[in-house]
C-alpha cells in the first residue's frame, strides 16, 4: 500500500498540505456562478479526511497546472515590470513511481521576454531517480540522483500510513495553521464538489520568515504577505479537483505584485502513459558534470 500511494503523495499530498495558500477568486476562476455556491453541512476535516481515503485507490495522476506572477521591482532608482506566467501538464504513476511535466514559460522584464518550453522524466527505482530533461534549445539530457540528493528521501517513508496521515486532518489543527476556513459546495465542470477555503495563520507565516532568514544566514525583508489557499473535492467520491492559491503582498518601496497565484487542477487519477522518448533515453549523462 505504501508504495501504491507514492506518487499521490509526491504531487498530490505535498501540494495539498501548503493549506496555507488559497484563492478566494476561484469560483469565477472556475466558471462557478456566485448562485451555485452554498454553505455545506460538512466540516474541513472531514473533507480532508474523505479525500486522503480517496487516495488510497489512485493509479496514477494528471494535472493541469496554471502560475500567474505580475510585479512592479525597484532596485536603486530603476523599477521593471516583471511577468512570469505559464502552464504546466503534469502526470504521474504510484507504481511504478515515474512522473512526467510538459512546461510552457513566458519571463518578462521590461521590455525583455522569454519563452521557455521543456519536458522532464523521473523514474524512481528502489533508492534511485533517473531525470530525463530536455527543450528546444538543448534537446536531452540525462542525470541519476538518489532520492536523498533530491531531497525526497526513501520513497516508501514519503507516503507514510494513511491512517496516521489523516490524524494530522483535525479540527484543532486546521484552526491552529489556518484562518477564515469556510467549507462550501459548488459546481466545477458539471462535478458537485465541496470548497475548503482557508488563509495561513500569521504566526504560522512569521515561523516561515524566521526560518527562511536562518537558511539564509540573514534577516529576509518580506512584505506583509496574506496567503491562503481552496482546495476543491469530488463531493461523491473525495477525490481532488482543483488547487488554488494566492497570494496577496503589501506593497513597499522594493516591490508592488498585483497578481501571485497557482492553481491546480487535476483531470483524472487514473494509470498514466508515461513513455521515455528514445532521443531522451539516447541523450548524454551529465551526473557528473555537476550541472544537475
Amino acid at each position: 500500500m505504501k508504495k501504491k500511494i507514492a506518487s499521490v503523495v509526491l504531487l498530490l499530498t505535498m501540494s495539498v498540505s501548503l493549506v496555507a495558500c488559497g484563492n478566494n477568486d476561484t469560483a469565477q476562476k472556475s466558471g462557478a456562478k456566485e448562485a451555485e455556491v452554498k454553505e455545506a453541512d460538512i466540516s474541513a476535516s472531514e473533507v480532508m479526511a474523505k479525500m486522503s481515503d480517496s487516495s488510497e485507490s489512485v493509479e496514477g495522476v494528471d494535472a493541469s497546472v496554471s502560475i500567474n506572477f505580475d510585479a512592479d521591482i525597484t532596485v536603486g532608482d530603476e523599477t521593471k515590470k516583471v511577468a512570469v506566467k505559464g502552464d504546466m501538464d503534469v502526470k504521474s504513476n504510484a507504481d511504478p513511481v515515474e512522473a512526467y511535466v510538459n512546461a510552457d514559460m513566458s519571463i518578462k522584464a521590461d521590455k525583455e521576454s522569454s519563452d521557455i518550453k521543456y519536458e522532464v522524466y523521473m523514474i524512481a527505482e528502489d533508492d534511485m531517480c533517473k531525470v530525463y530533461f530536455g527543450n528546444d534549445t538543448d534537446g536531452w539530457m540525462s542525470t541519476e540522483k538518489s532520492l536523498d540528493e533530491l531531497g525526497l528521501g526513501d520513497i516508501d517513508d514519503l507516503t507514510g500510513n494513511m491512517d496516521e496521515i489523516k490524524e494530522y486532518y483535525t479540527e484543532e489543527n486546521i484552526d491552529s495553521y489556518f484562518e477564515n476556513v469556510k467549507v462550501t459546495e459548488k459546481k466545477i465542470d458539471g462535478k458537485t464538489c465541496y470548497s475548503v477555503k482557508g488563509d495561513i495563520a500569521e504566526d504560522l507565516l512569521d515561523t516561515a520568515i524566521d526560518s527562511l532568514s536562518a537558511l539564509a544566514g540573514s534577516t529576509v525583508d518580506i512584505p506583509n504577505v496574506k496567503i491562503s489557499l481552496e482546495v476543491c473535492t469530488d463531493k461523491e467520491t473525495g477525490s481532488p479537483v482543483e488547487l488554488n492559491i494566492k497570494a496577496d503582498v503589501a506593497e513597499n518601496d522594493m516591490i508592488k505584485v498585483s497578481a501571485c497565484e497557482l492553481s491546480f487542477k487535476y483531470n483524472g487519477n487514473e494509470k498514466q502513459d508515461i513513455t521515455v522518448p528514445d532521443e531522451a533515453l539516447d541523450a548524454p549523462d551529465i551526473s557528473g558534470l555537476g550541472l544537475y
